[in-house]
């Protein structure tokens, strides 16, 4: 799979068929904008008490809205990132 760049704005066409147990259409054009995000860099270890596990803290993507926690478990490869949606 390529990755791609969205634009910075962008319509996204949605259509509703089926809403409260009622039958019809509706359909919407929702405009989406790109807001800047701040990437910080982190070099972070910590392990279990035991031992066990030990983490890297690879990075921390800020946004508006968001955060997202890139995570990688040392030693086996598995990656887990983790999205943190501020309300």
């Amino acid at each position: 799979m390529s990755k791609k760049k969205l634009p910075k704005d962008l319509t996204i066409p949605l259509t509703f068929t089926h809403i409260g147990g009622k039958y019809g259409e509706w359909k919407f054009n929702v405009p989406v904008q790109q807001i800047p995000v701040k990437k910080i860099e982190s070099n972070t270890i910590t392990s279990s008490k035991d031992g066990a596990y030990t983490f890297k803290m690879e990075s921390v993507i800020r946004g508006e809205a968001q955060q997202l926690l890139t995570i990688k478990r040392l030693y086996l490869s598995l990656r887990v990132r983790i999205y943190l949606i501020l309300t």
